[in-house]
């Protein structure tokens, strides 16, 4: 397994060959360059039911029979690049990112690729981009960014994926088990943190406590811990007047002081 999801097995290995840059990005959610006539065998495998195109080009013959043969959907949003003025160089706009996460957030399209020619360009930005939307920190989707284009960190690139708004996403009602479990973590921390919060919030106010040695007397009951001592003492403060720790005090005590 990789990333701690199987790979369905496959026999002759001999005669499949995995695209340069493929890897796993979630369970049934796969990424790679584009992939050749030697991939066919374990691209086949994999049972992939859609693929995410993100280069602005169109694919090439024997790909597109080899997708028809297989049943594979090709979704190509990198043609709608080609607008623009160099669109090699030019990260992905908000439209195409949010229309590629919606396809990965759809169950019923998995198992998925998403494929560049580069396999780590225009792919790099939409997975950077989900990324985001799973709560990691941009370090380490630079990291993973770096890990697929041999350590190059384009800054188009990062800042696309740090400036993406995440909001524009409208996630569908089929979603992924990975995601669901991840909502479900996330709901659990965020209810850990309020508990956290409201147990260690301090109190507006001390409330006088009834004092058990004068009947209609409020003594406020409090912990410290005295100086040069390694022991937690009470102290109990009675008509505004401090016992010491240590002090010896009767009831009496007490009466007689108040009347002072």
């Amino acid at each position: 397994s990789t990333w701690g999801y199987p790979i369905p097995s496959m026999s002759g290995l001999q005669r499949t060959c995995p695209p340069e840059k493929f890897g796993i990005v979630e369970n049934r959610v796969y990424r790679s360059n584009t992939f050749t006539k030697d991939n066919f065998a374990f691209m086949r495998n994999l049972g992939i039911r859609m693929i995410l195109h993100m280069s602005p080009d169109v694919q090439v013959r024997q790909l597109k029979q080899f997708c028809e043969e297989s049943q594979i959907t090709v979704v190509n949003l990198g043609i709608k690049q080609l607008r623009t003025i160099n669109p090699e160089r030019t990260p992905l706009n908000e439209e195409l990112i949010k229309e590629g996460l919606q396809y990965i957030f759809d169950k019923s399209n998995h198992p998925i690729l998403i494929e560049c020619t580069s396999g780590y360009h225009h792919t790099g930005i939409l997975v950077g981009c989900l990324r985001q939307i799973q709560g990691w920190n941009l370090a380490s989707i630079e990291e993973e960014y770096r890990l697929y284009s041999n350590h190059k960190t384009p800054h188009l690139s990062l800042l696309a994926i740090e400036m993406f708004d995440t909001d524009l996403v409208c996630l569908p009602q089929n979603l992924p088990d990975w995601y669901q479990t991840h909502l479900e973590v996330l709901q659990d921390e965020i209810a850990e943190r309020n508990i956290l919060e409201r147990s260690t919030r301090a109190p507006s106010f001390v409330r006088p406590l009834p004092n058990p040695l004068r009947p209609g007397v409020s003594a406020d009951i409090r912990v410290m811990k005295p100086r040069g001592s390694s022991f937690l003492a009470g102290v109990l403060s009675a008509n505004s007047r401090l016992i010491s720790p240590g002090s010896k005090f009767t009831e009496a005590s007490l009466v007689n002081e108040s009347d002072d």
